[in-house]
């Protein structure tokens, strides 16, 4: 279900790891669910997630 659901825009993958290189902190804000914020983070790697 969450890879159907969740199409990452193309390029996050360099600007997440761009970010973590310079010390940049993250946050990843949904209206949805802390189920696919949280495997965001997970992928990703954003230092913060807020969801419904």
């Amino acid at each position: 279900m969450y890879e159907a659901r969740l199409q990452p825009s193309p390029g996050l993958d360099e600007l997440m790891r761009f970010a973590r290189e310079h010390g940049v902190k993250t946050l990843l804000i949904s209206g949805g669910f802390t189920y696919f914020t949280e495997r965001m983070r997970a992928r990703f790697g954003y230092t913060y997630t807020r969801a419904n």
